[in-house]
């Protein structure tokens, strides 16, 4: 790895250093309070961290204190016709996510000079997902 490393040009870099972060701070959800990453979760979307006592919601990423279930049910990043409590469809709740995320994304993505932000994109398209689209119509890449 460090080899490969080592063969980047700068420009190389940037980009690599820029899609490290877009992984892990913006496309990796985490607790709010100890920023341990989740992957995945089934049920409930009033989520509780294994590392620690904060409960959170899974639509918008907020603290709850120590319990999610009221922020949950009326939760404003919740879809139009969610259940209560559950994500319903796994479209649904990416799509839900993508709003969530596209704030963060495109704030970072300002941050970063005209040529790297256009070579991220390339590189990350695919793992945006519903993503992309929101960021076509900001920065027009």
């Amino acid at each position: 790895e460090l080899e490969r490393l080592r063969t980047l040009d700068e420009a190389q870099r940037k980009v690599l250093v820029a899609r490290k972060y877009v992984e892990e701070e913006v496309l990796t959800s985490k607790c709010p309070r100890c920023r341990t990453a989740f992957l995945d979760f089934e049920g409930c979307c009033a989520l509780k961290c294994s590392r620690c006592p904060c409960q959170f919601c899974a639509w918008c990423g907020v603290d709850c204190g120590a319990d999610a279930h009221r922020h949950v049910a009326s939760c404003a990043a919740k879809p139009a016709g969610a259940d209560v409590y559950y994500p319903g469809s796994r479209q649904d709740f990416e799509r839900a996510q993508a709003l969530h995320r596209a704030p963060k994304l495109e704030t970072y993505l300002r941050t970063l000079e005209n040529e790297t932000r256009g070579s991220l994109l390339r590189d990350i398209k695919g793992m945006l997902g519903e993503l992309y689209s929101q960021v076509l119509r900001v920065f027009g890449v």
